[in-house]
């Protein structure tokens, strides 16, 4: 019970406890940003809407400009990411706003966060294994 005090007394006074508040307020971003995307679609449409934002999120933070235009109506693009509920707005957490009037391209702007980027794609990743387990994954 003492070293439980004293571990509790010591981390209250690490320096680290501003980045694990941090994290912590992320992560709530997060699960709140991504409950709308996996309880509001069928979870094939979560599945396929989740393993593209994760490319989209990834491909944007890697630094090449190419990547940072999102034509909303690619087929593919508005078939598993527009008209997934949530998804938008995952994008739009993400750094991601409207480049032109008529609402047919995203812009990546950059990341509000990387750590929010890195906590959006993680959580996407989760999803992804939870609904296609890796061994059935490596089959197809």
């Amino acid at each position: 019970k003492n070293r439980h005090t004293m571990m509790a007394s010591t981390d209250s006074n690490n320096s680290n406890d501003g980045k694990n508040d941090d994290r912590a307020e992320t992560d709530a971003i997060v699960s709140v940003l991504l409950a709308d995307l996996f309880e509001g679609n069928p979870p094939a449409a979560v599945l396929s809407a989740s393993r593209i934002l994760t490319k989209l999120l990834r491909n944007a933070t890697s630094g090449n400009p190419k990547h940072g235009t999102i034509r909303l109506t690619n087929p593919k693009i508005r078939q598993h990411v527009v008209n997934a509920r949530g998804a938008l707005d995952v994008l739009g957490a993400a750094g991601f706003g409207e480049a032109k009037e008529g609402g047919e391209y995203l812009s990546f702007r950059g990341p509000t966060s990387s750590a929010l980027i890195n906590a959006i794609c993680a959580g996407l990743e989760t999803k992804i294994a939870e609904l296609d387990p890796p061994a059935a994954s490596a089959a197809a």
